[in-house]
């Protein structure tokens, strides 16, 4: 057996994050330069990729791309389910150190002319200067978060923060966050609500999981949009619930079909704003017949609002929540998708405030409650304003991107796929022609480096034609550009 890596020192590596040269190509160096200079032997077991991005502090996609390049050049071998090895045999032609821009190539306008094929390469694969893959979709712009100011506010906050302020637990949340959050939706989304309404999580997913826990009952019928969001039946699974899928169209979900099949379902999960992933918008007629079908038979509406602000052709769209006159609507509301996915607050308005102290009962065996500190932050970065000049900031650059997408793909793949724009939302679908498989096309994708969620992998029962869904939100047009010419390059192969 060969050799684990507990003796290698890989907590001694020093990266500079300052430096011009990218941490993969550091990171590159080092181990290539152990491998030469024979302390890291043939033979030898290295860490696994969390391991060491863990131990280094860094993303675990430098680490990949980096130990990448090292297979890819024979200085390492990747066992499948085994882990990744240093070879036995080291290669004869040993190029010199890389520098920056050698292992992944820019694709720069000089560059724009060059093959697709090359740029399809392994060992000329494109690194996004934020560390996400084109097409990940449900990622915000990070980069252009003023996270110098929710650090002044960090400060700030950490001056006059006292010791009877860290000590405090409140399961639904701190009253300062409730307030701003409760200002902004009944400003800015049409919410009904007061502070004490709104309960504060760690993320959608929690929320769902707390719905799940404290409302539905063994054997409730829960309808759900198809295709649809399978983070909503992870989270439900537990409480041993029927699923029952009911199929999307231009409008948003089928309510009339629901109605007429299922009169006596017990809740009904939705996203009216932007239905996910396909991609419609609830219509009005819809909403209202919807809402009264709810009122009239006891039915808990689920209303996932993930991406409600960014609507690129009017204003959002007033909640569902806000035209409820039955108080059936529960509202999910998150944060990761706005600011930054490390940003682990979310936020329900419950319909009664009786409702609260259940869903602090049930939250005491999670985790009791979200980081009060994070909350204080963020309350303030709210109260000041920031938070809505970055809504209006993202909303530009967002339809700038999704304008530039769309026309990259009809300038070069416009008689291959079909993509229409869309008025709100994080990504759009590309369909591909009906006799392709999207996850084969999706897994050639990911052989490239690129990332594009197979539509088929979200259909419960109504089957859809082909489709990748597309995510341009955290990605710049230089990165666009080049994903579209990678999909280009793999779509050839398809015909």
């Amino acid at each position: 057996m060969p050799k684990e890596a507990e003796e290698i020192p890989f907590v001694t590596i020093q990266l500079d994050s300052s430096s011009s040269e990218p941490l993969y190509v550091q990171l590159y160096n080092v181990i290539r330069g152990s491998i030469l200079s024979g302390r890291l032997k043939g033979g030898l077991k290295l860490p696994g990729t969390r391991t060491l991005a863990k131990e280094l502090g860094i993303s675990r996609n430098t680490i990949i791309l980096a130990f990448e390049q090292l297979i890819a050049e024979g200085y390492m071998k990747g066992k499948a389910g085994a882990g990744t090895y240093v070879s036995r045999e080291i290669p004869d032609k040993q190029p010199s150190e890389m520098k920056n821009q050698k292992i992944y190539e820019d694709y720069s306008a000089d560059s724009k002319n060059k093959k697709l094929s090359s740029l399809s390469s392994p060992s000329m694969r494109f690194m996004p200067e934020n560390n996400f893959i084109p097409f990940q979709h449900g990622i915000p712009s990070v980069q252009d978060f003023r996270f110098d100011l929710w650090l002044k506010i960090f400060n700030k906050i950490m001056q006059r923060f006292s010791t009877k302020q860290l000590a405090e637990v409140d399961g639904a949340g701190y009253i300062g966050l409730k307030t701003a959050i409760s200002e902004y939706l009944q400003t800015y989304r049409a919410v009904n609500c007061t502070p004490e309404q709104i309960f504060i999580i760690n993320g959608s997913q929690q929320g769902l999981y707390l719905i799940s826990k404290v409302l539905m009952k063994e054997n409730d019928s829960v309808l759900l949009e198809d295709p649809f969001y399978f983070g909503v039946r992870d989270a439900i699974r537990s409480s041993k619930v029927n699923i029952i899928p009911i199929p999307v169209d231009d409008d948003g979900i089928q309510v009339d079909f629901a109605i007429k099949n299922f009169p006596n379902a017990n809740f009904i999960y939705t996203t009216p704003s932007h239905q996910y992933p396909f991609g419609s918008t609830l219509s009005k007629p819809r909403r209202l017949k919807l809402l009264e079908f709810a009122g009239e038979n006891n039915i808990w509406i689920i209303e996932d609002d993930y991406d409600g602000e960014f609507r690129y052709t009017a204003n959002p769209l007033p909640s569902l929540q806000g035209m409820d006159k039955y108080g059936r609507v529960i509202y999910v509301g998150t944060f990761s998708k706005i600011l930054f996915p490390g940003l682990r607050l979310g936020y329900l308005v419950l319909p009664s405030i009786n409702l609260v102290d259940s869903f602090a009962a049930e939250r005491k065996v999670i985790d009791r409650q979200s980081s009060i500190l994070e909350q204080f932050v963020l309350a303030e970065f709210m109260r000041e304003g920031h938070f809505t000049r970055h809504i209006r900031k993202m909303r530009i650059l967002y339809r700038e991107r999704q304008e530039f997408l769309i026309d990259e793909i009809r300038k070069e793949l416009g008689g291959f796929i079909t993509v229409k724009p869309s008025a709100s939302g994080m990504h759009v679908l590309a369909w591909l022609p009906g006799y392709l498989d999207d996850k084969e096309v999706s897994k050639a994708l990911r052989c490239n480096n690129l990332t594009a969620f197979p539509l088929s992998d979200l259909v419960l029962n109504y089957k859809r034609k082909p489709a990748l869904i597309l995510g341009y939100t955290a990605f710049n047009k230089e990165e666009i550009r080049w994903g579209v010419s990678i999909l280009k390059d793999t779509l050839k192969r398809f015909f």
